[in-house]
């Protein structure tokens, strides 16, 4: 049952052997070079992300910002027409609907703008 090798019949197994891990070596540090490169690369598509989302955000922030500059206030409404109010409910924080209201002299401008489907987050 059990075989009995000679010293050279070992060497020569040994030698196979040592050839078998070189090889799976070899493949081990090749895998780990791309592991290593597609590491850096989605690291460097996350930092893109991480910008473009940054962009975005500050862009939907700016475009809040000049949406509410024109909004009219309640004393502004409220001083034209008695017991009005607007009800404003955006999906976001920047919707495509923009009521307007302003009085310069005598001259009473109103409006309600729909902007929807233009595609630009900050779009007025």
């Amino acid at each position: 049952m059990n075989e009995l090798y000679t010293v050279e019949q070992c060497k020569n197994k040994v030698a196979i052997l040592e050839e078998q891990m070189e090889a799976l070596q070899g493949m081990l540090e090749m895998t780990t070079t791309h592991l290593i490169s597609y590491e850096k690369e989605i690291e460097d598509k996350n930092a893109e992300l991480e910008t473009l989302n940054k962009e975005l955000k500050d862009g939907l922030s700016y475009g809040k910002y000049v949406q509410a500059g024109l909004y009219p206030s309640n004393e502004k409404l409220g001083a034209s027409f008695l017991d009005s109010f607007i009800y404003l409910q955006q999906r976001d924080s920047v919707g495509g609907d923009l009521p307007y209201c302003n009085k310069i002299g005598d001259t009473l401008f109103i409006g309600v703008i729909d902007c929807t489907g233009h595609g630009v987050a900050e779009a007025i």
